[in-house]
Protein backbone atom coordinates (compact mmCIF):
# COMPACT_ATOMS: atom_id res chain seq x y z
CA UNK A 1 0.00 0.00 0.00
CA UNK A 2 2.65 2.51 0.67
CA UNK A 3 4.80 1.99 -3.09
CA UNK A 4 0.76 3.15 -4.50
CA UNK A 5 0.77 6.37 -2.35
CA UNK A 6 4.72 6.71 -3.46
CA UNK A 7 3.72 6.28 -6.53
CA UNK A 8 0.86 8.76 -6.51
CA UNK A 9 3.24 10.88 -5.11
CA UNK A 10 6.07 10.78 -7.67
CA UNK A 11 3.37 10.96 -10.20
CA UNK A 12 1.84 14.21 -9.09
CA UNK A 13 5.84 15.89 -8.71
CA UNK A 14 6.73 14.43 -12.10
CA UNK A 15 3.22 16.10 -13.50
CA UNK A 16 4.03 19.49 -11.52
CA UNK A 17 7.52 19.93 -12.92
CA UNK A 18 5.99 18.94 -16.27
CA UNK A 19 3.62 22.06 -16.20
CA UNK A 20 5.92 24.28 -14.80
CA UNK A 21 8.63 23.29 -17.74
CA UNK A 22 5.59 24.29 -20.00
CA UNK A 23 4.59 27.30 -18.82
CA UNK A 24 8.12 28.50 -18.68
CA UNK A 25 8.75 27.41 -22.09
CA UNK A 26 5.23 28.90 -23.18
CA UNK A 27 6.69 32.53 -20.93
CA UNK A 28 10.26 32.58 -23.39
CA UNK A 29 8.11 31.89 -26.50
CA UNK A 30 5.64 34.45 -25.89
CA UNK A 31 8.53 37.28 -25.19
CA UNK A 32 10.29 36.18 -28.10
CA UNK A 33 7.28 37.05 -30.06
CA UNK A 34 6.12 41.24 -30.27
CA UNK A 35 3.37 40.34 -32.11
CA UNK A 36 1.67 38.79 -29.36
CA UNK A 37 3.37 41.06 -26.34
CA UNK A 38 -0.69 42.43 -25.78
CA UNK A 39 -2.03 38.41 -25.23
CA UNK A 40 0.91 38.06 -22.73
CA UNK A 41 0.51 40.78 -20.65
CA UNK A 42 -3.36 39.83 -19.96
CA UNK A 43 -2.83 35.67 -19.40
CA UNK A 44 -0.46 34.72 -17.30
CA UNK A 45 -0.56 30.99 -18.01
CA UNK A 46 -0.79 28.73 -20.90
CA UNK A 47 -4.48 27.60 -19.73
CA UNK A 48 -7.54 27.89 -21.72
CA UNK A 49 -10.37 29.88 -21.39
CA UNK A 50 -14.00 29.46 -21.48
CA UNK A 51 -15.91 31.49 -23.41
CA UNK A 52 -19.19 29.01 -23.33
CA UNK A 53 -21.35 28.45 -19.98
CA UNK A 54 -24.33 27.17 -22.03
CA UNK A 55 -26.58 30.33 -22.85
CA UNK A 56 -27.82 31.93 -25.26
CA UNK A 57 -25.50 34.09 -25.46
CA UNK A 58 -22.48 31.68 -25.36
CA UNK A 59 -24.60 29.61 -28.21
CA UNK A 60 -24.77 32.56 -30.35
CA UNK A 61 -20.77 33.22 -29.97
CA UNK A 62 -19.88 29.45 -30.42
CA UNK A 63 -22.33 29.59 -33.78
CA UNK A 64 -20.58 33.02 -35.01
CA UNK A 65 -16.63 31.56 -34.02
CA UNK A 66 -17.77 28.21 -35.96
CA UNK A 67 -19.35 30.53 -39.53
CA UNK A 68 -22.67 29.03 -38.59
CA UNK A 69 -24.77 32.02 -37.30
CA UNK A 70 -28.39 31.81 -39.20
CA UNK A 71 -28.69 35.60 -39.22
CA UNK A 72 -31.03 35.41 -41.83
CA UNK A 73 -32.93 32.91 -40.59
CA UNK A 74 -32.99 35.19 -37.40
CA UNK A 75 -33.73 38.36 -39.07
CA UNK A 76 -36.60 36.71 -41.28
CA UNK A 77 -38.17 35.64 -38.05
CA UNK A 78 -37.61 38.62 -35.82
CA UNK A 79 -37.51 41.82 -38.75
CA UNK A 80 -40.88 42.79 -39.68
CA UNK A 81 -39.91 45.85 -41.76
CA UNK A 82 -41.25 46.16 -45.61
CA UNK A 83 -37.63 46.25 -47.14
CA UNK A 84 -37.34 42.55 -45.54
CA UNK A 85 -38.41 40.74 -48.50
CA UNK A 86 -35.58 42.26 -50.94
CA UNK A 87 -32.99 41.03 -48.99
CA UNK A 88 -34.09 37.64 -48.64
CA UNK A 89 -34.62 37.40 -52.56
CA UNK A 90 -38.42 37.08 -53.04
CA UNK A 91 -39.41 37.03 -49.18
CA UNK A 92 -43.18 36.46 -48.73
CA UNK A 93 -43.26 34.75 -52.30
CA UNK A 94 -41.94 31.55 -50.76
CA UNK A 95 -45.43 31.10 -49.54
CA UNK A 96 -47.18 31.56 -52.77
CA UNK A 97 -44.26 29.71 -55.25
CA UNK A 98 -45.29 26.42 -52.56
CA UNK A 99 -48.51 26.79 -52.71
CA UNK A 100 -48.46 26.59 -56.70
CA UNK A 101 -46.38 23.31 -56.67
CA UNK A 102 -48.70 21.88 -53.90
CA UNK A 103 -51.74 22.74 -56.30
CA UNK A 104 -50.86 21.79 -59.67
CA UNK A 105 -48.30 18.45 -59.22
CA UNK A 106 -48.83 17.97 -63.15
CA UNK A 107 -47.07 20.91 -63.98
CA UNK A 108 -43.70 19.39 -63.08
CA UNK A 109 -42.90 16.38 -65.70
CA UNK A 110 -40.98 13.75 -64.34
CA UNK A 111 -37.66 13.51 -67.38
CA UNK A 112 -36.14 10.37 -66.43
CA UNK A 113 -32.35 9.75 -67.60
CA UNK A 114 -32.34 13.22 -69.60
CA UNK A 115 -34.96 12.06 -72.38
Amino acid sequence: MRALKGTQKLSDVVRQRVRETESEQWRSAMLDKTTLELYFTHKSSPATDNFYDNDAGSGLLFEARAGALRTLLYRQRFDTSPTRGASHGGGDNQEEATSVVVADPTAWTRNPCGR
